[in-house]
């Protein structure tokens, strides 16, 4: 998540160690955390997590917090797993970060209780599988606009150069898509252009 006083609001989920720039002068919160121990870690509900051996692995989301939802909503089936879930889709929600803009750059974020539990819950899952599963998921195919080659270079199609990474230029087109100027041979065309819309740390995707 973005520290208070850095960029605009945004927050990001991982299955990996993050470096502290991964969102700029980024804090994380991790949903678990592993407190070294004397005996074998115990069992339970985190049998199918993979625990360093020595450790035991504790769910951040404290018991009082999940009374706190459950009572609120009058729900016994909310679990930690959904509460971790709903703060993700709340953080992610275009009203919420407008509104809160001017908080959200001074301090940490204060999580309210929305109407829906489940709605928010429910998005904040699918939010998390697509930001950490990312590079499973079907891709866009793009097209290559390729230019020829002048007779007089001394080098073809298949040199290295032909794809070589100038400075990327990123055009947005009058038909809603986008292409990215990969060199003076080739242009990447056909991005959708509703892919720019979701930022991280100041920039879409495809702008880092």
């Amino acid at each position: 998540m973005d520290k208070p006083g850095g960029r605009e609001f945004s927050v990001l989920m991982t299955t990996k160690t993050p470096d502290l720039e991964l969102v700029h002068h980024g804090q994380v919160f991790p949903l678990w955390r592993y407190r070294k121990i004397d005996a074998e870690p115990q069992g339970g509900i985190f049998d199918e997590v993979e625990v360093p051996e020595g450790y035991v692995v504790e769910d951040n989301i404290l018991d009082e917090t999940l009374v706190s939802y459950r009572e609120y909503y009058d729900d016994d089936q909310i679990e930690k797993d959904d509460i971790f879930y709903y703060v993700y889709g709340i953080l992610h929600h275009p009203t919420y970060k407008s509104k809160y803009r001017n908080d959200l750059r001074k301090g940490l974020p204060r999580i309210p209780k929305a109407p829906d539990f489940w709605a928010f819950a429910k998005a904040g899952r699918e939010l998390g599988h697509l930001h950490v599963n990312y590079s499973e998921l079907p891709g866009c195919r793009l097209k290559q606009q390729q230019v020829r080659f002048d007779p007089d270079d001394d080098f073809g199609p298949d040199h290295d150069e032909y794809y070589r990474f100038e400075k990327l230029k990123m055009t947005v087109r009058d038909d809603d898509t986008a292409e990215i100027r990969i060199n003076a041979y080739l242009t990447l065309t056909g991005i959708p252009r509703r892919a720019l819309d979701y930022v991280v740390n100041g920039k879409s995707g495809l702008g880092w």
